[in-house]
């Protein structure tokens, strides 16, 4: 996650952001994630696909059209597909909320595939 959101700028955490002494407030805007990994794809009843999905929060004071298309980007770019996007405002902190589902698949150490689903061969012709 840090690695794909990396490219926006934009301060990223895992679970929440905390206060420290040196960040008593937090910066605007900022990402918080948290994760869960389903076991979708079994062979001989060994794991060989995880279904990791990321639910991922950006606070802002700004405007976040043009912020939420950077996350977008960014999480297309890092192999991620987005279920849901949902955009709230909250009074009480002046601050919008803009919410994603994001799903990845990724194969296990045990797969008997390349990352890459197997191709299916080309028939050969016969003339």
């Amino acid at each position: 996650m840090q690695e794909a959101l990396s490219v926006t700028g934009i301060p990223t955490y895992a679970l929440k952001w905390r206060v420290t002494a040196e960040h008593p407030e937090p910066p605007d805007p900022y990402l918080v994630y948290t994760t869960r990994m389903y076991e979708s794809e079994h062979w001989d009843d060994t794991p060989i696909r995880y279904t990791v999905f990321v639910y991922l929060n950006m606070w802002t004071k700004q405007d976040p059209t043009d912020l939420a298309a950077e996350v977008r980007a960014a999480m297309r770019d890092g192999g991620f597909v987005m279920e849901a996007e949902s955009t709230t405002y909250d009074d009480s902190t002046d601050q919008t909320l803009v919410a994603w589902t994001w799903q990845l698949q990724k194969r296990t150490e045990l797969s008997p595939y390349p990352e890459a689903e197997p191709e299916e061969e080309e028939p050969e012709v016969i003339k």
